[in-house]
């Protein structure tokens, strides 16, 4: 059997029901609900999603390292284990651009206008900012997340503690 999670969009609330128990949809966003996600482990349905894909759709990434995937998707985002068990999901106070998998440690999530560091299903910390993240990357020492603000500043977000300072250039 093929271990891998599987994501596939459906075409409406009524084709994810035929596919999955409607007891294992979550409704994440009903506002305009316009995504319609099935999550699967090879050949077996664990279970569906609907929201609304304001931002930049659909974000799926795996972490190898602790068995863990992550889906993000709008202002969402969900921990899924090896066997397509949702363990954590959290509704993020803005919308969600990336997120960068900190390898058997957790994630940082980067949104529109916060950071959160996620691990063992909870969050560590969430920074929020008075501008937009234009760009971020992970800093060269592996240490820092690097972000340029629509408002012109550039800083430097610590993964550990979430302790912010300018950074001394431009991505």
């Amino acid at each position: 059997m093929n271990n891998n999670i599987l994501l596939k969009r459906c075409n409406s609330l009524n084709e994810l029901k035929r596919v999955i128990d409607e007891n294992k949809i979550l409704i994440l966003d009903d506002s305009y609900p316009d995504t319609y996600m099935l999550v699967s482990r090879g050949d077996i349905n664990t279970f569906g999603f609907v929201t609304d894909s304001y931002g930049c759709g659909t974000i799926y990434k795996n972490d190898s390292v602790s068995n863990l995937n992550y889906i993000g998707v709008g202002k969402f985002l969900m921990v899924v284990d090896n066997n397509g068990n949702l363990v954590f999901q959290i509704k993020l106070k803005s919308i969600l651009d990336d997120f960068i998998i900190i390898p058997g440690k957790g994630i940082i999530a980067i949104c529109e206008l916060d950071v959160y560091s996620i691990a063992n299903n909870e969050i560590k910390w969430c920074i929020g900012f008075n501008g937009v993240v234009n760009a971020f990357n992970l800093g060269d020492d592996g240490k820092n997340i690097k972000l340029e603000l629509d408002t012109g500043e550039n800083l430097l977000v610590d993964i550990d503690n979430g302790e912010v300072s300018v950074a001394p250039k431009r991505l």
